[in-house]
C-alpha cells in the first residue's frame, strides 16, 4: 500500500515524489510568468544615467576630464538635460562640446561605478575617481575600487559591457 503525504499544492509519496495538482501546477507557472514580467519591468526601468537629484556625475563637467584630465565642478548656468539628467559644465564651451557630441564624452554605464557594473552591482560615482581609457570615461565608487579596476581594465569592461547589456536589453 503506497502512502500519500498531502502537501500544499499537491501530495507527496513514500518515494518522495511530490504530484502536484493541476490547478497548483497552473498557479505556480502564472507566479512564475507575473515574476518575469515584473522582473522584467524593473529592468525596464533602471536608469541609464546616475544621478544624484537630477543632476550627473554629481555635478561635475563631463567634458573636463578630457580637457583638464580631472574632475571640475561645473556650473548650474551652463547646464544640459540628456537621457533624463541635468549634466553641469564649467563653461559654456564644454556645454557646446557635450551638446554636439554627448555620446563622447558621457561616462560609460551611465555613470555608474565602472567595477560594480562589472560584478553586476550598481554602484555611485565618486567623481573624483576616474579613468580615461582608449577615449571613454569610467568613473567607480571609490579610489580603492578604481585601483583594483586599473589593475587589469579590460576583463572589467567586458564584463561590466555584458551586464549593462542586459539591464537594458
Amino acid at each position: 500500500m503506497q502512502r500519500f503525504l498531502p502537501v500544499p499544492g499537491g501530495i507527496l509519496t513514500a518515494k518522495g515524489i511530490r504530484i502536484v495538482k493541476r490547478r497548483a501546477f497552473i498557479q505556480t507557472g502564472l507566479a512564475a510568468a507575473s515574476l518575469a514580467v515584473t522582473t522584467r519591468a524593473a529592468f525596464a526601468r533602471t536608469p541609464w544615467v546616475y544621478t544624484d537629484m537630477g543632476i550627473a556625475i554629481r555635478g561635475a563637467d563631463p567634458v573636463a576630464y578630457f580637457r583638464d584630465g580631472r574632475a571640475v565642478e561645473g556650473s548650474g548656468a551652463n547646464a544640459v538635460r540628456w537621457h533624463g539628467a541635468i549634466w553641469l559644465f564649467a563653461t559654456p564651451e564644454n556645454q557646446a562640446r557635450f551638446e554636439a557630441r554627448p555620446k563622447e564624452f558621457a561616462p560609460q554605464f551611465g555613470g555608474f561605478c565602472a567595477y560594480g557594473m562589472s560584478e553586476g552591482d550598481m554602484f555611485p560615482p565618486d567623481p573624483d575617481a576616474f579613468a580615461l581609457r582608449e577615449g571613454r570615461l569610467y568613473l567607480t565608487n571609490s579610489p580603492e575600487l578604481l585601483a583594483k579596476w586599473q589593475s587589469d581594465p579590460g576583463p572589467y569592461i567586458l564584463k561590466a559591457r555584458a551586464n549593462w547589456a542586459l539591464l537594458h536589453a
